[in-house]
C-alpha cells in the first residue's frame, strides 16, 4: 500500500457543497501561482482521459468521478440514469470500478509520481458509502454483503491500495440537504442516486465511525466540513481553503 501524500480527495453527500470546496482548494493553489489541469473540462471536451503528455507542464490536476469518457460518460448515462435497462447495483458497482482503475492508472498517479498535487471530487469513498444503500433499498441484499463485493472489485481495490493524503468529507444536516436540493434548478438528471430519503441515509455513513477509522488504518488524514451553518459559497471555500492549508503546512 502506498499513501498518496499530494492527493486530496473530497467527498460527501449529494449538495452538501462538496463541489464548492473543491473549487475554493482549486482557488487556493491558484492564487499560490500554481497552474491547473482541469481533467473534467478536458475530459468533456476531447471525449478521453488526458494523457501524461497533455498536462505534463502543469502543477495541479482538478478531477473526479466517475469522469467524463468512456466508462464514466456510460456512467453518467446511461447506468445511473432511471431507465427500463434496469441494471442490477452490483453491475453498476462494476462500472464505477473499471472507470475508476483507468482514471487511476492513466491520470491520478502518473500526476502524482511526477510530483504534482491532485484533487479529486468524489472517489472510491463514494462506491463504499453510497452503494451499500442502493443495493439494500432497491434489492434487499446487506449491506455488509455489498461491501465485501465492492472490496473484491479489481478498480476499487487499486483505489484503496493507493489512499489519498486528504480526505476531506463534506457534510451537512440532512433537513439542509433536502433544502438545498429542492432550490438546484441547474442539474436535473433524475440520478437514482439524489432521491430524497438517500440522502439521509447516505449522510450517517459519511459520518460513520466505521468509516473513520478504516481510512485513519491507512494513514489517510480525515478532515470534515460541516456546512450546515456557513454563510454560502465563500465561506465553504475559505474552511476548505483551511482544511488544505493545515495538512500541507502551507
Amino acid at each position: 500500500m502506498a499513501l498518496l501524500e499530494n492527493f486530496v480527495m473530497i467527498e460527501g453527500p449529494d449538495c452538501s457543497g462538496k463541489g464548492t470546496a473543491a473549487d475554493g482548494v482549486r482557488d487556493y493553489f491558484a492564487s499560490l501561482g500554481k497552474t491547473i489541469f482541469d481533467v473534467r473540462l478536458f475530459s468533456k471536451e476531447n471525449h478521453r482521459l488526458p494523457e501524461f503528455s497533455d498536462f505534463a507542464s502543469f502543477d495541479v490536476l482538478l478531477s473526479g468521478e466517475p469522469t467524463h469518457a468512456w466508462i464514466g460518460a456510460a456512467i453518467r448515462g446511461e447506468s445511473t440514469y432511471e431507465n427500463d435497462r434496469h441494471f442490477h447495483p452490483h453491475e453498476i458497482a462494476e462500472h464505477f470500478s473499471a472507470d475508476r482503475s483507468l482514471l487511476y492508472r492513466r491520470v491520478i498517479l502518473p500526476a502524482l509520481d511526477a510530483g504534482k498535487i491532485v484533487i479529486q471530487e468524489r472517489g472510491v469513498v463514494s462506491s463504499l458509502t453510497y452503494q451499500p444503500l442502493d443495493t439494500f433499498l432497491r434489492k434487499g441484499i446487506p449491506r455488509d454483503e455489498t461491501y465485501s463485493f465492492l472490496l473484491s472489485l479489481p478498480g476499487n481495490r487499486f483505489a484503496l491500495e493507493h489512499p489519498p493524503g486528504l480526505l476531506l468529507i463534506v457534510t451537512s444536516d440532512a433537513e439542509v440537504l433536502l433544502e438545498r436540493k429542492r432550490a438546484r434548478t441547474e442539474k436535473v438528471d433524475k440520478s437514482m442516486f439524489e432521491k430524497v430519503d438517500f440522502l439521509r441515509s447516505v449522510t450517517e455513513a459519511y459520518l460513520s465511525s466505521g468509516l473513520r477509522f478504516f481510512f485513519e488504518g491507512k494513514g489517510t488524514t480525515i478532515s470534515y466540513l460541516d456546512t450546515t451553518k456557513t454563510s454560502g459559497p465563500v465561506e465553504t471555500k475559505r474552511l476548505a481553503q483551511e482544511a488544505v492549508r493545515s495538512y500541507f503546512n502551507l
